[in-house]
């Protein structure tokens, strides 16, 4: 069955992953065939006065291992969005 969306993209710091963390991308991917993840940076974070307790490379990983996930990018700056 075709879903409605091609691809779609959300964006997150995805900070200490829990059950909405999951619920959303569970969502996005009933939606959309392709499902592109947005991780913030540590360094884009700190810009916008965050401060992540798992660092980037670690809960981009996290994120990428989830079946529903397509594909995770880097957001780093605000045009992005």
């Amino acid at each position: 069955m075709s879903k409605l969306y091609h691809r779609a993209i959300t964006y997150g710091t995805f900070d200490l992953f829990h059950i909405g963390h999951l619920k959303l991308l569970n969502r996005i991917a009933s939606l959309a065939d392709e499902v592109i993840v947005a991780v913030s940076s540590d360094e884009f974070n700190a810009l916008k006065n965050k401060k992540c307790t798992i660092p980037f490379e670690q809960r981009s990983e996290i994120v990428a291992a989830l079946r529903v996930v397509t594909k995770v990018i880097k957001e780093d700056n605000w045009e992005q969005k």
